[in-house]
């Protein structure tokens, strides 16, 4: 298990290693003591803290920087490789052709760009704060936005009244104010000094032209859905 965390400054400061401090601890439970990798540079600075003692979710590699919360299908063993290919070739839109769970931040030094993304499921949380021209925050639970920021702590009184109607929070809603869910199968990409908010883009886009063109019958669709749970569930097995 994995939890990921960091902050951009948008208004040409230094990351600061005391929020990022503050954000890890705001995701450390008591009693437990995870592996913690750091990375500050510039106006960025990232944090992954695994829950199995291990560094390996923190990815420096052809450029980029990424935090990584991932668990990725089809036998991929270098889940950094696979997310710097999807990003490579398929920017905003690669949380579509990544299979598995993830939640990923992702930084491009040479392009001064900023990008996450989440598994079409939502399987791995991934939250987001803004203060305009000044500090983007994500983290994997409000918890670590909170440490690093205390007044994040007030209640969003239309997403909890929604939550009490539903069962469950709407959109983006994570019932505290100012701290968005970054939904499922989205992306999120910022660059300082553009003058412009994050751009939020929904990478996940099933082809309406596929739905209804089943042609099997009842028996067919069984084992063909025994097929893909097999598939999914052996992906999920440890190795032996």
């Amino acid at each position: 298990m994995r939890l990921i965390c960091g902050m951009l400054r948008l208004d040409g400061e230094a990351a600061s290693d005391r929020l990022l401090d503050a954000m890890a601890a705001g995701l450390t439970a008591p009693g437990t003591s995870p592996g913690l990798s750091r990375h500050i540079d510039g106006p960025l600075g990232m944090a992954v803290l695994d829950f199995t003692g291990g560094t390996a979710g923190l990815v420096r590699r052809e450029g980029l920087v990424l935090a990584l919360d991932t668990r990725l299908d089809r036998g991929i063993t270098d889940q950094g490789a696979a997310v710097i290919g999807a990003i490579r070739h398929h920017g905003a839109d690669f949380p579509d052709h990544l299979h598995g769970d993830f939640a990923v931040a992702a930084w491009d030094d040479a392009r001064g760009e900023l990008m996450l993304g989440r598994d079409y499921i939502g399987v791995r949380p991934l939250v987001w704060t803004l203060q305009p021209d000044r500090c983007l925050a994500f983290a994997s639970l409000p918890a670590a936005l909170i440490a690093a920021s205390p007044d994040r702590t007030a209640p969003d009184p239309v997403a909890l009244g929604l939550l009490l109607v539903h069962g469950y929070f709407v959109g983006a809603d994570t019932g505290h104010a100012g701290i968005a869910m970054l939904q499922a199968g989205h992306s999120l990409t910022v660059r300082p000094g553009e003058g412009r908010p994050p751009r939020l883009h929904r990478a996940y886009r099933p082809d309406p032209r596929l739905v209804g063109r089943w042609r099997g019958d009842r028996h067919e669709a069984a084992a063909r859905l025994r097929e893909l749970v097999t598939e999914a569930v052996t992906d999920r097995l440890p190795p032996q």
